[in-house]
């Protein structure tokens, strides 16, 4: 029997109409196998997560052992929210709490999640040199955060230690749900390489060559000039020809 003033878990899995189906496969799973989207489906389906409002991702990353991409299901913390919502237990967080390094830079986050059937929290701490996401840059060769943890590095480290919080906090209901902030740096995993680009094609050269028409014509002027023989005409445009004596 449910404590008094819980909400019932609905576990009830989520379906989805054969058109939001196909909505879902080419907007967020273009490029799975059928087999692999029926995979996807079917976690999204039995986690009660709606692909359609971000709540569970289908990306492609390229498994290093398999040496190809693979498709795989990743939640967004809201879908992880969300599913500590449903269980009735939810009795919120603590604002996370962040330790600098003597630089001042991040060395770590600690979030706390609160069940209302625990009497102590379920703790969540993520290190930066553990999760924070990496890219070589291409200038100086060296590592540096990404994007997103470069411009944003407090959100993205809170949310990594929420993320890990919620799950200690709800084993049974979100084991093996996993966030992209969490996921960047798994081993043997990489975000799927992009297509080869196409050769560079060489530029058409446009040569132009001049062609000039020269037109030879023997010609016999009558008159006082017959005498001087057969004259030619040269020219290199014919609405320009002039005359050469032949002599």
């Amino acid at each position: 029997m449910e404590p008094s003033g819980l909400a019932v878990r609905d576990q009830t899995p989520m379906e989805f109409t054969e058109v939001q189906r196909r909505l879902i496969r080419d907007a967020y799973a273009n490029g799975a196998s059928d087999e692999e989207f029926a995979v996807l489906m079917e976690i999204a389906r039995a986690r009660r997560l709606n692909p359609l409002l971000r709540q569970i991702h289908f990306v492609s990353r390229w498994d290093n052992d398999k040496h190809r991409p693979v498709w795989a299901a990743q939640v967004s913390i809201d879908g992880l929210r969300a599913i500590a919502e449903r269980t009735g237990l939810y009795a919120g967080q603590d604002e996370p709490e962040f330790v600098e390094n003597p630089d001042g830079t991040i060395k770590l986050c600690r979030v706390r999640v609160w069940r209302r059937d625990w009497p102590r929290p379920a703790v969540g701490v993520a290190y930066w040199n553990e999760y924070c996401q990496m890219a070589r840059d291409r200038t100086t060769g060296k590592s540096r955060p990404t994007a997103m943890w470069a411009r944003m590095p407090h959100v993205m480290l809170a949310k990594t230690a929420e993320s890990v919080a919620l799950r200690k906090a709800f084993p049974e209901d979100m084991s093996g749900l996993y966030t992209s902030e969490e996921m960047g740096n798994a081993p043997g995993q990489s975000p799927a390489p992009p297509p080869p680009a196409a050769p560079p094609v060489a530029p058409q050269a446009t040569v132009v060559q001049r062609v000039e028409t020269r037109v030879e014509e023997r010609v016999s002027v009558p008159g006082p000039t017959a005498a001087l023989g057969p004259l030619r005409v040269v020219s290199s445009n014919p609405a320009n020809a002039w005359l050469d004596y032949l002599g």
